[in-house]
């Protein structure tokens, strides 16, 4: 069980993330994001960063500005870069250090993940001129959280001690609230703006499936939605459960089920799987919302994570007509981020360089200097 979690909280760790708005001297951001139609990955101005400070690429703003952090003599500074003219402007600056920056869904309220050691952790809220509007701090070695999408001002987080003990609360950002409420397991994602989903593990039984569960926030009332899912991921609308046989070497292949947030099924794929001491890995993924688009690695054969090293290829797949594209062959599992339209994405461990998902190129974004 504690396995499980430390895997969880390293993928969260790399989860990366979001803030916003341009220099007074420059044109609105959300203005200048229309003129972005005729752009492409060629206009793109790559920036100089120092490699002592620079820390990584964070989200995009909109589909024209990109948020990067630097640390330096213990103090966190997120920028905010023009991809197409090379500006960059001072958007926030804290002296605790930034692990993640999180848009809500609907891009009007950031969070910021921060830490002062490790009892300790808070989650600063900005709004979109970068002011700061709520904030909460947990005696916790480690948070998780995840915004409610039909209500961009509220999200759960779960903290966690070094033992992995947890507690979850429900913060609402405008009425500066912090509820705490009882729910059975960590990592909980919303299903739709009133229910709540997770996999309900068994205490102190090894298990790479679970029944995928869901709360119901006001009354507490809680349904078994589907057995024997290894992972799952929550969209905007969208549900990603992911079902394979953890006992079978016939299996080869596990299932990618999608279902609306009012639990109707959508498309399905097959791919190969891979494992490691806790359960199922799933690759980096993402999702474009608005075309219903699902953008992922996929491995060459199933087998331990650890040891695998045959590549992997990026791939779209359509939850419109079910049909998969390969965009790469042969990469890594490397994080990456979509910008809003769908049409480029932010890829590295430092989201260091930008890809042209339309156009299947890949160029440099951080120029590094020492």
């Amino acid at each position: 069980m504690k396995k499980r979690y430390i895997l969880y909280a390293f993928l969260l760790i790399v989860v990366l993330l979001a803030g916003c708005e341009q220099s007074s001297t420059k044109k609105d951001p959300q203005k200048q994001d229309q003129s972005t139609t005729h752009q492409t990955i060629q206009n793109v101005k790559p920036i100089s960063v120092q490699n002592s400070s620079f820390y990584t690429f964070a989200d995009w703003y909109d589909n024209r500005h990109v948020f990067y952090i630097e640390n330096h003599n213990g103090i966190s500074t997120i920028f905010l870069y023009d991809l197409y003219n090379g500006s960059k402007k001072e958007f926030f600056k804290t002296p605790q250090k930034v692990i993640t920056l999180q848009a809500n869904p609907s891009h009007t309220r950031f969070v910021l993940y921060t830490s002062k050691s490790d009892e300790e952790a808070s989650l600063l809220f900005l709004d979109k001129k970068g002011n700061e509007i709520h904030s909460v701090t947990l005696h916790s070695f480690d948070i998780q959280y995840s915004w409610n999408p039909t209500k961009p001002s509220e999200l759960i987080v779960t903290g966690f001690g070094e033992d992995w003990s947890f507690n979850t609360y429900l913060i609402n950002i405008h009425k500066h609230t912090k509820q705490k409420i009882d729910i059975p397991q960590p990592f909980a994602q919303w299903l739709n703006g009133e229910e709540v989903v997770y996999l309900d593990w068994k205490k102190d039984q090894q298990s790479l499936q679970a029944p995928l569960c869901k709360m119901n926030m006001k009354t507490g009332k809680t349904t078994t939605l589907e057995k024997g899912i290894g992972t799952f991921s929550m969209f905007p609308e969208t549900l990603l459960a992911v079902k394979a046989m953890e006992d079978s070497e016939k299996e080869k292949n596990g299932t990618y089920q999608f279902y609306s947030s009012k639990w109707h099924k959508m498309k399905q794929f097959s791919a190969p799987v891979l494992s490691n001491f806790s359960g199922w890995l799933l690759p980096y993924s993402q999702f474009d919302s608005r075309q219903k688009v699902f953008y992922t690695y996929v491995p060459y054969q199933k087998g331990d994570a650890s040891e695998y090293k045959g590549g992997f290829d990026m791939v779209s797949f359509s939850l419109k007509d079910g049909k998969m594209k390969r965009l790469f062959k042969g990469v890594d599992n490397i994080p990456f981020k979509l910008s809003p339209d769908g049409t480029m994405a932010l890829y590295g461990y430092q989201l260091e360089e930008i890809m042209d998902l339309t156009g299947k190129e890949k160029r440099i974004l951080a120029n590094f200097s020492s």
